[in-house]
């Protein structure tokens, strides 16, 4: 879900809250990875959409920027 959340925020440049679980298209969340995302208080669900709480986004926010920096690094000589 977060590399989801992260794909669609980089493309789109606004921020992701929540994702759909099902999108009736083949794309789906696994099961066992909600309830543990739920377990860990990253997400809460609500009408086939997972939220992300307030933990959730702050590591979202960080995962993502720390691609950004990732992508910025320059290679070494």
């Amino acid at each position: 879900m977060f590399a989801f959340a992260i794909y669609h925020q980089f493309e789109s440049g606004s921020r992701v809250t929540q994702v759909v679980i099902n999108d009736g298209a083949g794309h789906h969340a696994d099961d066992e990875a909600i309830r543990e995302l739920q377990a860990l208080g990253f997400v809460t669900i609500d009408d086939g959409r997972a939220g992300f709480t307030k933990r959730g986004e702050g590591l979202l926010d960080r995962i993502a920027a720390e691609m950004r920096r990732a992508a910025s690094d320059k290679p070494e000589p």
